[in-house]
């Protein structure tokens, strides 16, 4: 049996989330964890981290909590205690350990203990914009990490996801996934202090084909423990790096923002596009049909997102717009 919890966790200050303590516990193999009993003891960060009980983790007095697991299954994710952000007359940087211990049915225990504090690192990126890339070849991200927030980060990971582009696997302290988008996830074990900031001594690559002409990277800088960061899982980076490992130097905090994970890529590749259209005929008070399109006799690749429509019928002809569809009571979001 194993209890699984972050070594270090974070909790918003100024903007309060609403978030489960990710903590998960494995009965191991051929086991459930039905009858597992979890002691929670929260009780050295009672003033510094508020902390939301319920259902199953309701018995216990104080910032001590008894979760009793009923589960069939073999791991479980803990839902039911919740981190409620940093408390109003905490101190940023106040922290401490909260302890988790199980028994199960059979007598085995398991422990483990998450350091939480009080505040968040605030880790923004370089703003990079890419024009002009030459098609086919590879482009360099060069990119960095400042803290911005009250709170040193004690490392801290990047993820990265690249639209119709290949990453480069090259760095051995990243993982990348196997399938789907490509895409890149790389830890840090360097403190950043509040107000340190640090450059990549390499840049990530990426490349796309031939005809492409617009792309974009997605960029994110996290403190891992944080209450707010990105939820990916980190067990879909399968693939490791090959080649040397991705350093960090010292730098100025300058180019750095705080809106800077979307990395725009251009490319020299161009389309060359010009408007198709069929016969308009009929009579006077006929309804009929034109149809419309384009033509591209360029080499780049046209993506619909980034153009622009605009029919313009000849004068005494009024287009008619689509019959809006009836609103779904049923559905979940109004229809596209």
């Amino acid at each position: 049996m194993t209890i699984d919890a972050p070594a270090t966790y974070y909790t918003q200050v100024a903007d309060p989330t609403r978030v489960q303590l990710p903590v998960t516990v494995d009965a191991g193999s051929g086991s459930s964890v039905r009858g597992i009993t979890l002691t929670v003891d929260a009780s050295e960060v009672r003033g510094k981290v508020r902390l939301d009980a319920k259902r199953i983790c309701t018995e216990g007095t104080g910032y001590v909590f008894t979760c009793r697991l009923t589960s069939s299954s073999r791991r479980y994710r803990l839902y039911d205690l919740v981190v409620l952000g940093a408390d109003k007359a905490a101190e940023p940087g106040a922290h401490g350990t909260v302890r988790f211990s199980a028994t199960g049915t059979d007598g085995q225990r398991a422990e483990a203990e998450t350091v939480m504090t009080a505040g968040t690192p605030e880790l923004w990126g370089k703003k990079i914009a890419i024009e002009d890339a030459p098609v086919g070849k590879p482009v360099e991200l060069w990119s960095g990490v400042l803290n911005r927030g009250p709170v040193a980060a004690s490392g801290f990971g990047v993820t990265l996801v690249a639209s119709r582009m290949e990453i480069d696997r090259r760095y051995t302290n990243c993982r990348y996934a196997k399938s789907g988008e490509s895409r890149a996830y790389c830890y840090f074990d360097t403190q950043v202090k509040p107000g340190e900031a640090y450059e990549f001594d390499a840049p990530f690559v990426v490349e796309g084909a031939a005809e492409l002409t617009k792309s974009s990277v997605s960029m994110r800088i996290f403190a891992p423990g944080q209450d707010a960061g990105p939820y990916f899982d980190e067990d879909e980076y399968t693939v490791p790096g090959t080649g040397s490992k991705l350093g960090l130097k010292p730098t100025e905090p300058k180019g750095f923002a705080q809106m800077s994970g979307h990395i725009p890529i251009d490319t020299n590749q161009r389309v060359d596009v010009s408007a198709v259209a069929g016969d308009l005929r009929g009579r006077p008070g006929d309804i009929v049909q034109l149809a419309v399109g384009l033509r591209n006799r360029g080499a780049g690749r046209v993506d619909a997102r980034y153009l622009r429509y605009e029919v313009v019928p000849p004068q005494g002809v009024t287009l008619i717009p689509p019959e809006k569809p009836s609103p779904d009571p049923e559905a979940d979001e109004a229809p596209y």
